[in-house]
């Protein structure tokens, strides 16, 4: 039997550079968003509202540490962010829902929550739709990304 004109070709498993992972995974999903018709991500630092839509009753453990991180609680602060957590229950005293609160419930109606909401503080302009991170560095990530 003749002996193969090239070696067998080995290829090293990949090295993956998990720290960047969630940064190109978070840049991959802006850029689909971008395509299907969400509004463009500013590339320019600015105040978010972000908001916290869950039901207060079947919150995990991993979220209620996500939601109480002092990590997360130091950037909205010094990014002056505004945050805000609602169950989409809730109401005032009156009765009525929370002031503002209707247009997000309108928009999560059939989705599963937890979900995150990122608003441009100055425009009013919805940057940011989805499932709440399910960790602490992919929501600051998030954070960066879109707020700056």
């Amino acid at each position: 039997m003749p002996e193969p004109f090239l070696p067998e070709l080995r290829i090293p498993p990949p090295q993956i550079n998990w720290a960047n992972l969630s940064k190109w995974l978070l840049a991959i999903i802006a850029l689909i968003k971008q395509l299907i018709g969400y509004v463009p991500v500013p590339p320019v630092a600015r105040s978010l509202w972000v908001l916290v839509l869950r039901e207060t009753r079947e919150i995990t453990a991993t979220e209620a540490e996500l939601l109480a991180s002092p990590r997360i609680e130091d950037k909205l602060e010094r990014r002056a962010h505004r945050w805000r957590c609602c169950d989409p229950d809730g109401v005032d005293a009156k009765g009525n829902t929370p002031a503002g609160i209707q247009p997000y419930l309108d928009l999560a109606q059939g989705k599963p929550l937890p979900m995150l909401f990122l608003v441009a503080a100055d425009t009013g302009d919805l940057l940011y739709a989805d499932a709440l991170p399910h960790d602490e560095q992919t929501f600051l990530d998030l954070l960066n990304l879109i707020g700056g």
